[in-house]
């Protein structure tokens, strides 16, 4: 097997674990952002206190997910 081959090789492999990985981080996200949606929904206007920690929990899950994504 020559050389080039096996670098090909690992690159195609490293593209498809990243594909994966990605698709999979992105699942999770929408998952959150709608379970969250719901939870505002829910909360707004019956526990006003609630709704302000998940309009803090949000953001501070988005910067998670964009500063340390996992691989």
């Amino acid at each position: 097997m020559s050389s080039a081959y096996q670098s090909e090789a690992a690159t195609q492999g490293q593209t498809v674990e990243t594909a994966r990985s990605l698709q999979q981080l992105y699942f999770i996200r929408v998952g959150f952002s709608v379970t969250w949606a719901i939870l505002i929904s829910v909360f707004t206007k019956t526990e006003p206190g609630i709704a302000a920690i998940l309009l803090i929990i949000y953001p501070a899950w988005d910067v998670i997910g964009t500063a340390f994504p996992q691989h």
